[in-house]
């Protein structure tokens, strides 16, 4: 994972602004493996501080929030025609098509085939 910003114990100190260096630093890193780990690494704080401070400011746990992310822009490249759901489960690192596929029919209630730019223009005729 890169580091691209040092951040000092005074700003850190503040909840708000460790959330938000959290959600800067989720979405530098979308496309990898994140972890609490990281993310505490990153901020120089304990992982069960990112945990509760997360929870508390965002009303869901940091690996909810990195969950659901990954999903949204990976359906936004498939409705997009960037990425089919072959490569978008490779781009945001899941670990299997399968669970990636799982996670998209929770998400949004239907299978990501529905949501290309081509399926619907075939919908829609």
């Amino acid at each position: 994972m890169h580091h691209q910003v040092q951040l000092s114990d005074s700003i850190i100190s503040n909840s708000q602004a460790l959330v938000n260096f959290a959600i800067q630093y989720i979405y530098q890193n979308i496309n990898n493996n994140i972890s609490v780990y990281d993310i505490s690494e990153y901020l120089q704080v304990s992982r069960q501080y990112v945990h509760r401070v997360f929870k508390k400011q965002t009303g869901v746990t940091v690996n909810k929030f990195i969950s659901n992310k990954k999903i949204e822009y990976a359906i936004m490249d498939i409705i997009l025609g960037i990425e089919d759901t072959d490569s978008a489960y490779l781009k945001y690192n899941f670990k299997s098509k399968h669970a990636f596929v799982d996670q998209i029919q929770h998400y949004i209630h239907t299978t990501p085939a529905l949501y290309s730019l081509p399926a619907l223009a075939a919908y829609k005729k």
